[in-house]
Protein backbone atom coordinates (compact mmCIF):
# COMPACT_ATOMS: atom_id res chain seq x y z
CA UNK A 1 0.00 0.00 0.00
CA UNK A 2 1.29 3.49 -0.80
CA UNK A 3 2.11 5.59 2.28
CA UNK A 4 -0.47 8.13 3.48
CA UNK A 5 0.44 11.68 2.59
CA UNK A 6 1.56 13.92 5.45
CA UNK A 7 -0.16 16.98 3.98
CA UNK A 8 -2.83 18.02 1.53
CA UNK A 9 -2.78 20.88 -0.97
CA UNK A 10 -5.96 22.81 -1.67
CA UNK A 11 -6.02 24.96 -4.85
CA UNK A 12 -8.06 28.18 -4.70
CA UNK A 13 -8.95 29.64 -8.13
CA UNK A 14 -10.44 33.19 -8.06
CA UNK A 15 -13.29 33.97 -10.49
CA UNK A 16 -11.96 37.23 -11.99
CA UNK A 17 -8.27 36.54 -12.41
CA UNK A 18 -6.19 33.54 -13.14
CA UNK A 19 -3.83 33.64 -10.18
CA UNK A 20 -4.14 30.29 -8.41
CA UNK A 21 -3.47 30.03 -4.70
CA UNK A 22 -2.33 26.92 -2.94
CA UNK A 23 -3.15 26.08 0.70
CA UNK A 24 -1.08 23.41 2.39
CA UNK A 25 -2.82 21.57 5.31
CA UNK A 26 -0.99 18.95 7.30
CA UNK A 27 -2.77 15.68 8.25
CA UNK A 28 -2.23 16.33 11.99
CA UNK A 29 -4.10 19.61 11.75
CA UNK A 30 -7.05 17.88 10.07
CA UNK A 31 -7.12 15.19 12.76
CA UNK A 32 -7.12 17.83 15.49
CA UNK A 33 -9.92 19.73 13.82
CA UNK A 34 -12.06 16.59 13.56
CA UNK A 35 -11.38 15.70 17.24
CA UNK A 36 -12.29 19.21 18.40
CA UNK A 37 -15.47 19.04 16.36
CA UNK A 38 -16.50 15.76 17.95
CA UNK A 39 -15.78 17.13 21.44
CA UNK A 40 -17.82 20.23 20.74
CA UNK A 41 -20.72 18.17 19.44
CA UNK A 42 -20.63 15.97 22.57
CA UNK A 43 -20.61 19.01 24.85
CA UNK A 44 -23.56 20.52 22.98
CA UNK A 45 -25.50 17.23 23.24
CA UNK A 46 -24.84 17.03 26.98
CA UNK A 47 -25.90 20.65 27.51
CA UNK A 48 -29.17 20.13 25.63
CA UNK A 49 -29.93 16.89 27.53
CA UNK A 50 -29.20 18.54 30.90
CA UNK A 51 -31.42 21.47 30.03
CA UNK A 52 -34.32 19.20 29.06
CA UNK A 53 -33.94 17.18 32.33
CA UNK A 54 -33.88 20.39 34.35
CA UNK A 55 -37.05 21.61 32.68
CA UNK A 56 -38.76 18.27 33.35
CA UNK A 57 -37.65 18.33 37.04
CA UNK A 58 -38.87 21.90 37.41
CA UNK A 59 -42.29 20.83 36.11
CA UNK A 60 -42.41 17.99 38.68
CA UNK A 61 -41.28 20.13 41.65
CA UNK A 62 -44.61 21.94 42.29
CA UNK A 63 -46.43 18.61 42.42
CA UNK A 64 -43.88 17.15 44.83
CA UNK A 65 -44.07 20.24 47.03
CA UNK A 66 -47.88 20.06 47.13
CA UNK A 67 -47.76 16.36 47.99
CA UNK A 68 -45.22 17.01 50.74
CA UNK A 69 -47.30 19.89 52.14
CA UNK A 70 -50.38 17.65 52.26
CA UNK A 71 -48.39 14.96 54.09
CA UNK A 72 -47.04 17.54 56.52
CA UNK A 73 -50.57 18.77 57.30
CA UNK A 74 -51.78 15.21 57.87
CA UNK A 75 -48.73 14.44 59.98
CA UNK A 76 -49.36 17.52 62.11
CA UNK A 77 -53.00 16.52 62.62
CA UNK A 78 -52.02 13.03 63.70
CA UNK A 79 -49.44 14.44 66.09
CA UNK A 80 -52.13 16.64 67.66
CA UNK A 81 -54.33 13.56 68.09
CA UNK A 82 -51.46 11.74 69.80
CA UNK A 83 -50.86 14.71 72.11
CA UNK A 84 -54.53 14.81 73.08
CA UNK A 85 -54.56 11.06 73.71
CA UNK A 86 -51.39 11.31 75.79
CA UNK A 87 -52.93 14.06 77.92
CA UNK A 88 -56.11 12.03 78.44
CA UNK A 89 -54.09 8.93 79.33
CA UNK A 90 -52.01 10.88 81.83
CA UNK A 91 -55.15 12.20 83.52
CA UNK A 92 -56.71 8.73 83.65
CA UNK A 93 -53.49 7.11 84.85
CA UNK A 94 -53.10 9.74 87.59
CA UNK A 95 -56.62 9.08 88.85
CA UNK A 96 -56.33 5.29 88.70
CA UNK A 97 -52.91 5.32 90.39
CA UNK A 98 -54.30 7.39 93.24
CA UNK A 99 -57.30 5.11 93.56
CA UNK A 100 -54.93 2.15 93.51
CA UNK A 101 -52.92 3.81 96.29
CA UNK A 102 -56.06 3.89 98.40
CA UNK A 103 -56.66 0.20 97.76
CA UNK A 104 -53.32 -0.63 99.38
CA UNK A 105 -55.25 -0.53 102.65
CA UNK A 106 -56.88 -3.87 101.85
CA UNK A 107 -58.84 -5.64 104.56
CA UNK A 108 -60.50 -8.80 103.13
CA UNK A 109 -62.45 -9.35 106.36
CA UNK A 110 -64.04 -5.90 106.07
CA UNK A 111 -63.98 -5.82 102.27
CA UNK A 112 -61.99 -2.56 102.35
CA UNK A 113 -60.92 -2.46 98.74
CA UNK A 114 -61.88 -0.46 95.69
CA UNK A 115 -62.10 -3.27 93.20
CA UNK A 116 -60.09 -4.99 90.49
CA UNK A 117 -57.78 -3.05 88.25
CA UNK A 118 -55.72 -4.73 85.53
CA UNK A 119 -52.09 -3.85 85.14
CA UNK A 120 -51.62 -1.43 82.27
CA UNK A 121 -49.33 -2.44 79.41
CA UNK A 122 -45.84 -1.01 79.42
CA UNK A 123 -45.68 2.43 77.87
CA UNK A 124 -44.10 2.53 74.43
CA UNK A 125 -41.51 5.11 73.52
CA UNK A 126 -42.25 7.76 70.92
CA UNK A 127 -41.17 6.73 67.41
CA UNK A 128 -38.16 8.42 65.80
CA UNK A 129 -39.55 10.29 62.82
CA UNK A 130 -36.27 11.00 61.02
CA UNK A 131 -32.96 9.19 61.31
CA UNK A 132 -29.70 11.18 61.39
CA UNK A 133 -28.29 11.78 57.93
CA UNK A 134 -31.52 11.22 55.99
CA UNK A 135 -31.95 13.45 52.96
CA UNK A 136 -34.81 15.92 53.06
CA UNK A 137 -34.78 17.35 49.59
CA UNK A 138 -37.07 16.87 46.62
CA UNK A 139 -38.47 13.37 46.17
CA UNK A 140 -36.58 11.94 49.17
CA UNK A 141 -38.46 14.33 51.44
CA UNK A 142 -41.76 12.91 50.24
CA UNK A 143 -40.59 9.34 50.88
CA UNK A 144 -39.29 10.27 54.33
CA UNK A 145 -42.57 12.01 55.15
CA UNK A 146 -44.46 8.85 54.21
CA UNK A 147 -42.26 6.85 56.56
CA UNK A 148 -42.83 9.41 59.31
CA UNK A 149 -46.56 9.32 58.69
CA UNK A 150 -46.62 5.54 59.02
CA UNK A 151 -44.65 5.70 62.27
CA UNK A 152 -46.97 8.34 63.69
CA UNK A 153 -50.01 6.27 62.72
CA UNK A 154 -48.45 3.28 64.50
CA UNK A 155 -47.91 5.43 67.57
CA UNK A 156 -51.50 6.61 67.38
CA UNK A 157 -52.72 3.01 67.15
CA UNK A 158 -50.61 2.08 70.18
CA UNK A 159 -52.06 4.95 72.17
CA UNK A 160 -55.56 3.96 71.12
CA UNK A 161 -54.90 0.42 72.36
CA UNK A 162 -53.57 1.81 75.64
CA UNK A 163 -56.60 4.09 75.95
CA UNK A 164 -58.97 1.18 75.28
CA UNK A 165 -57.28 -0.89 78.00
CA UNK A 166 -57.38 2.02 80.43
CA UNK A 167 -61.03 2.70 79.66
CA UNK A 168 -61.77 -0.96 80.38
CA UNK A 169 -59.99 -0.63 83.73
CA UNK A 170 -61.95 2.51 84.56
CA UNK A 171 -65.19 0.80 83.50
CA UNK A 172 -64.41 -2.10 85.84
CA UNK A 173 -63.65 0.36 88.62
CA UNK A 174 -66.86 2.32 87.94
CA UNK A 175 -68.95 -0.86 87.95
CA UNK A 176 -67.38 -1.92 91.23
CA UNK A 177 -67.89 1.48 92.82
CA UNK A 178 -71.50 1.61 91.64
CA UNK A 179 -72.06 -1.67 93.47
CA UNK A 180 -70.25 -0.36 96.59
CA UNK A 181 -71.45 3.25 96.81
CA UNK A 182 -71.41 3.23 100.61
CA UNK A 183 -67.73 2.27 100.58
CA UNK A 184 -66.93 4.96 98.02
CA UNK A 185 -68.82 7.61 99.94
CA UNK A 186 -67.03 6.80 103.19
CA UNK A 187 -63.51 6.58 101.73
CA UNK A 188 -61.52 9.84 102.19
CA UNK A 189 -60.67 11.09 98.73
CA UNK A 190 -60.72 14.91 98.58
CA UNK A 191 -58.62 17.72 100.03
CA UNK A 192 -60.00 18.96 103.36
CA UNK A 193 -59.07 22.59 102.59
CA UNK A 194 -58.84 24.63 99.41
CA UNK A 195 -55.13 25.29 99.95
CA UNK A 196 -52.56 23.16 98.11
CA UNK A 197 -49.63 24.39 100.21
CA UNK A 198 -48.20 21.69 102.47
CA UNK A 199 -45.78 22.74 105.21
CA UNK A 200 -45.38 19.32 106.80
CA UNK A 201 -45.52 15.89 105.17
CA UNK A 202 -46.27 12.50 106.71
CA UNK A 203 -43.25 10.74 108.20
CA UNK A 204 -40.24 11.38 110.44
CA UNK A 205 -39.22 15.01 110.90
CA UNK A 206 -37.64 17.40 113.41
CA UNK A 207 -40.09 18.79 115.95
CA UNK A 208 -40.30 22.59 115.34
CA UNK A 209 -40.34 23.20 119.11
CA UNK A 210 -37.75 20.73 120.44
CA UNK A 211 -35.66 19.93 117.35
CA UNK A 212 -35.89 16.20 118.14
CA UNK A 213 -36.69 13.56 115.50
CA UNK A 214 -40.39 12.66 115.81
CA UNK A 215 -43.06 10.94 113.72
CA UNK A 216 -45.38 13.40 111.99
CA UNK A 217 -48.66 11.49 111.73
CA UNK A 218 -50.41 13.59 109.11
CA UNK A 219 -50.25 16.53 106.69
CA UNK A 220 -50.01 20.21 107.60
CA UNK A 221 -51.87 22.48 105.15
CA UNK A 222 -50.90 26.15 105.20
CA UNK A 223 -54.11 28.19 104.99
CA UNK A 224 -55.45 31.57 106.00
CA UNK A 225 -56.88 31.96 109.46
CA UNK A 226 -60.61 31.27 109.19
CA UNK A 227 -60.40 29.27 105.95
CA UNK A 228 -63.08 26.60 105.70
CA UNK A 229 -62.36 22.94 106.52
CA UNK A 230 -64.42 20.26 104.70
CA UNK A 231 -65.19 16.58 105.26
CA UNK A 232 -63.18 14.39 102.83
CA UNK A 233 -65.87 11.66 102.92
CA UNK A 234 -69.17 10.72 104.53
CA UNK A 235 -68.91 9.93 108.23
CA UNK A 236 -70.03 10.60 111.77
CA UNK A 237 -68.51 13.11 114.21
CA UNK A 238 -67.11 11.03 117.08
CA UNK A 239 -65.02 13.79 118.68
CA UNK A 240 -65.46 17.55 118.73
CA UNK A 241 -63.49 19.68 121.18
CA UNK A 242 -60.03 20.33 122.64
CA UNK A 243 -57.75 17.29 122.37
CA UNK A 244 -54.83 17.89 124.66
CA UNK A 245 -52.20 20.59 124.39
CA UNK A 246 -50.84 19.27 121.12
CA UNK A 247 -53.86 18.98 118.80
CA UNK A 248 -55.88 21.88 120.18
CA UNK A 249 -59.48 22.17 118.97
CA UNK A 250 -60.11 18.99 117.00
CA UNK A 251 -62.80 17.16 115.02
CA UNK A 252 -62.59 13.39 114.43
CA UNK A 253 -64.78 11.65 111.83
CA UNK A 254 -65.46 7.92 111.73
CA UNK A 255 -66.07 6.64 108.17
CA UNK A 256 -66.68 3.00 109.00
CA UNK A 257 -64.52 0.04 107.94
CA UNK A 258 -61.98 1.13 110.57
CA UNK A 259 -61.17 4.43 108.79
CA UNK A 260 -61.10 7.72 110.74
CA UNK A 261 -59.91 11.24 109.88
CA UNK A 262 -58.58 13.88 112.29
CA UNK A 263 -58.69 17.70 111.86
CA UNK A 264 -56.62 19.61 114.42
CA UNK A 265 -55.66 23.21 115.33
CA UNK A 266 -59.15 24.44 114.37
CA UNK A 267 -60.35 27.95 115.05
CA UNK A 268 -64.08 27.18 115.17
CA UNK A 269 -66.51 24.26 114.85
CA UNK A 270 -69.38 23.89 112.36
CA UNK A 271 -70.52 20.41 113.51
CA UNK A 272 -71.42 18.74 116.78
CA UNK A 273 -70.76 15.39 118.40
CA UNK A 274 -72.72 12.53 116.82
CA UNK A 275 -73.64 14.46 113.67
CA UNK A 276 -73.68 12.65 110.32
CA UNK A 277 -71.77 14.61 107.66
CA UNK A 278 -71.40 14.24 103.91
CA UNK A 279 -68.31 14.64 101.75
CA UNK A 280 -67.66 18.34 101.18
CA UNK A 281 -69.67 19.47 104.23
CA UNK A 282 -68.14 22.25 106.31
CA UNK A 283 -66.56 21.02 109.58
CA UNK A 284 -65.12 24.29 110.89
CA UNK A 285 -62.36 26.80 110.17
CA UNK A 286 -58.57 26.85 110.18
CA UNK A 287 -56.98 28.19 113.35
CA UNK A 288 -53.79 27.85 115.38
CA UNK A 289 -55.08 26.31 118.58
CA UNK A 290 -52.94 23.84 120.50
CA UNK A 291 -49.23 23.40 119.84
CA UNK A 292 -48.96 25.35 116.60
CA UNK A 293 -46.47 27.79 115.07
CA UNK A 294 -49.17 29.52 113.00
CA UNK A 295 -52.49 29.13 111.21
CA UNK A 296 -52.69 25.73 109.50
CA UNK A 297 -54.72 22.50 109.41
CA UNK A 298 -53.24 19.26 110.70
CA UNK A 299 -54.97 16.38 108.84
CA UNK A 300 -54.66 12.67 109.63
CA UNK A 301 -56.07 9.46 108.09
CA UNK A 302 -56.08 6.42 110.40
CA UNK A 303 -57.00 2.80 109.77
CA UNK A 304 -57.70 0.69 112.84
CA UNK A 305 -55.95 3.41 114.83
CA UNK A 306 -52.74 3.41 112.77
CA UNK A 307 -51.85 6.61 110.85
CA UNK A 308 -51.37 6.41 107.08
CA UNK A 309 -50.08 9.00 104.61
CA UNK A 310 -53.09 11.27 103.85
CA UNK A 311 -51.68 12.13 100.41
CA UNK A 312 -52.65 8.62 99.32
CA UNK A 313 -56.27 9.60 99.98
CA UNK A 314 -56.37 12.87 98.04
CA UNK A 315 -57.64 12.47 94.47
CA UNK A 316 -58.36 16.11 93.59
Amino acid sequence: MPPKPDEFIIFIVPERHHQVRRLRIKRRAINRAVLLGLLGLSALTFAITHYLCTVAEARRTPGLLMQNAALAVRLGGLQEDIDRLDAALRRIDTTTSRVRAITQLNDPARNLSLGPLRREPAARGAPVLYAPGERTDSEDEVMDSKVALRLVEEGLDANRDHLAATEQNVSQLTAYLDAHQSLLGTTPSVRPVASHLISGHFGPRKDPFTGHEVMHKGLDFLADLGAEVFAPADGRVIFCGPRGAGYGDTVVLDHGFGVQTVFAHLGAYAVHLGELVLRGQRLGTVGHSGRSTGAHLHYEVRYNGLPFDPERFILD
